[in-house]
């Protein structure tokens, strides 16, 4: 479905850096089964604060839900949901996880596609020169009133996302 184009899609090499991090995955589930944030979403904060220093407005967040939000309850959070009802033994688990995969990437793209080279994406905010910043303030307003609960671990995905990016190449739009 999506060919080469993962390749030169900065934002999924970005994701696959970041999630590659230690403790990253660990800390982008927690928050994605404990206050139902979108991982891609997350990712995608964290790719516009780190790689184009911008922070999203809550507008711009509620702009982004509108646009996945009937793919990823539509279609990706069912299959999650039937992927870990599989059994780890199951060989069909590999394929409903490959399945998974695919849709994430669908979402991903989506997502790249409302970004900052778009002609859709509307911004008044400056960009900021403090990636690490940006990106906290993009998951603080993600994630909302869970953002409170939630310091250590954002702390822990933007400092990961800065530092995936400076090991990782570039990771900025076209």
């Amino acid at each position: 479905m999506f060919g080469n184009e993962d390749e030169t899609n900065p934002f999924w090499q970005f994701s696959l850096h970041v999630y590659a991090a230690p403790g990253v995955a660990d800390g982008l589930i927690a928050l994605q089964d404990r206050t139902g944030a979108d991982v891609n979403l997350m990712l995608f904060v964290l790719w516009l604060g780190v790689w184009h220093g911008h922070r999203l407005s809550a507008e711009e967040v509620h702009h982004l839900r509108i646009a996945t939000d009937p793919w990823q309850v539509g279609m990706v959070k069912p299959i999650r949901a039937v992927r870990r009802r599989l059994t780890r033994g199951a060989g069909v688990r590999s394929v409903v996880l490959a399945l998974e995969l695919e849709a994430e990437r669908f979402e991903q793209d989506l997502l790249r596609r409302l970004g900052p080279t778009s002609a859709c994406w509307v911004s008044d905010t400056p960009v900021a020169a403090d990636a690490v910043h940006s990106a906290c303030t993009n998951l603080a307003v993600l994630l909302g009133t869970h953002a409170n609960d939630w310091w250590p671990v954002i702390d822990q995905m933007a400092v990961a996302a800065v530092a995936a990016a400076e090991c990782g190449g570039d990771f900025r739009s076209e």
